[in-house]
């Protein structure tokens, strides 16, 4: 699972602004739902994610919980894409972080956050399928922290993410009954014939 943070990012506060670039890095992400037989399904996810700053000292991590909503496009094949949307809140941590004059941001925030979502499945087995989807995840508003000297300062954390991995279905549909094969009934005697 590829993670890489959407736009250039920065720190900004009353006394200016600094760049704050990401490098790609890796997420994971833990789900549970519930399909509901009609192309509808839906699921709650907690997911993390972490990056180290390129550009400066320090890393940013999150924690994430999103209840997301999915509809799987039935094409008659293996293949079944899907697209779908999650609600949800960050824990956003940013670790020993140099950002505006040099200033250390040591912190965390608390945001509600949004996420969108196009994939692909592919049945292994009745229980088992392979996928891979795009999410783009951002909060609501950019996060606020404050700096070792007290200085709040804002700053972006909007990203995008490549996911591949496996899907377990518990309760799959049993396979039908093998239709009963119809037995040849046995001949019936001949008619007796009467007496002469």
């Amino acid at each position: 699972m590829l993670f890489r943070s959407v736009d250039d990012t920065k720190f900004s506060s009353s006394t200016g602004s600094t760049p704050a670039d990401t490098d790609s890095d890796w997420m994971g992400s833990v789900f549970f739902g519930y399909a509901y037989g009609n192309g509808f399904r839906s699921e709650l996810e907690v997911n993390h994610r972490s990056n180290d700053y390129d550009s400066q000292r320090g890393d940013v991590s999150s924690w994430g919980l999103f209840a997301n909503g999915f509809y799987d496009f039935n094409t008659g094949t293996p293949w079944t894409p899907y697209i779908g949307a999650g609600l949800g809140g960050l824990r956003i941590n940013y670790d020993d972080v140099a950002t505006v004059q040099n200033s250390i941001v040591d912190d965390s925030d608390y945001r509600f956050a949004y996420q969108l979502i196009a994939g692909v499945s592919y049945p292994i087995n009745d229980n088992l399928s392979l996928f891979g989807d795009a999410r783009l995840m951002g909060p609501f508003g950019d996060p606020k922290v404050k700096t070792n000297s007290g200085l709040k300062e804002g700053t972006d954390y909007d990203n995008r993410s490549i996911m591949v991995g496996f899907r377990w279905s518990f309760g799959a549909p049993a396979k039908p009954a093998p239709t009963p094969v119809a037995q040849p009934q046995p001949a019936a005697p001949p008619p007796a014939q009467p007496q002469a």
